[in-house]
This record gives structure tokens, C-alpha cells and sequence, in this order.
């Protein structure tokens, strides 16, 4: 969800740094975020790049936001989601999405947790076309529209099948 501008570290191989890259991107792709936070730490390690630092921030903010939302601590949560979403991660949208739409912690907002889920959908995080799908087949936080639905069916079945074959659990 960043773009990463990178020179290896005296020593280190461009190949090796792009590599890690390559892995560390599929992992965040696959919702795998300790995986791929440790993939881009030791990216980072390689080349120490800027933007790369921003990414494991915004990983980091993420999972820490993740733990606090299963320990239902939503209020933490929102606000490590926030911190994410303004390093650029399209999976904070989505779950500050989740939140606004149950309003867990926060004053029940469909027509925000659209706008959020929206946001990570039109980032690169196709899941979230199925919780769009859903939105837009009901009238949830947006006006019924059964083609958009539709539309947003097919992106979420492309991801969750590419998650699938690549065996992720999620």
C-alpha cells in the first residue's frame, strides 16, 4: 500500500532486498500482517528505506488494532485503525469500517462505515467488496442497488479465491 524507493545497504544485494519486498507484499496481500511485518523489518534491516519504515508503522499500528478489536477494546482500536489508515493501509479503512457499521464504540454511522469500506475497496482491499456487496444489496449505509452488488460479489470472490489457492486460513 506504499510504494517503497530503496538502495541496499553496502554489502546487500538489490535482488535480495527486492525479494524480501516481493514476499513481505504477498504476505500483507494474504492478510498475513506479523508475517509481513517481520518480512519488511528485515527488509528494512537491508536497505532502510524511508517509506519501508512507514510501512511497518502502519503494519504495526494495524495489528496492534486488530488485538485490541478481538479483546473487543474497540475505543483503542479505532484509534490504532486511524493511525494505520493515515500511513496509507487499505485494511485499517476496512476495519474502521467494521466498526462504524456495528457501532462498536463508536456512534452507529452506516453511511461512514460505507465510506470506510469503500475507502479500503478502492485502496487495493478487494475483500472488502463482499461487507460492499452486502451494503449495497440491502440498502446498508448507502441506496440498494442490486448491479453494484453484483460488482462487488465478483471482486470479493476473486480475492477470497486467490486467498484460497494460496492457502491462506482467512
Amino acid at each position: 500500500f506504499l510504494n517503497v524507493d530503496f538502495r541496499p545497504k553496502e554489502g546487500r544485494s538489490d535482488t535480495i532486498v527486492k525479494q524480501a519486498l516481493s514476499k513481505a507484499s504477498g504476505e500483507l496481500t494474504l492478510t498475513r500482517y506479523p508475517e509481513a511485518l517481520d518480512t519488511y523489518r528485515k527488509a528494512y534491516d537491508m536497505c532502510g528505506a524511508d517509506s519501508l519504515q512507514g510501512k511497518i508503522n502502519a503494519l504495526s499500528f494495524l495489528s496492534q488494532g486488530i488485538v485490541a478489536y478481538t479483546h473487543s477494546d474497540y475505543e483503542r482500536a479505532e484509534s490504532l485503525f486511524r493511525q494505520a489508515e493515515s500511513l496509507g493501509s487499505p485494511d485499517a479503512s476496512y476495519y474502521l469500517g467494521e466498526i462504524y457499521y456495528e457501532g462498536m464504540g463508536v456512534t452507529h454511522d452506516a453511511g461512514k462505515g460505507f465510506e470506510l469500506t469503500k475507502q479500503a475497496f478502492d485502496k487495493g482491499f478487494l475483500p472488502a467488496g463482499y461487507r460492499l456487496g452486502i451494503a449495497c444489496l440491502y440498502g446498508i449505509g448507502t441506496v440498494a442497488n442490486s448491479n453494484q452488488a453484483a460488482t462487488y460479489f465478483a471482486n470479493a470472490k476473486e480475492a477470497i479465491a486467490h486467498a484460497a489457492n494460496s492457502g491462506n486460513p482467512e
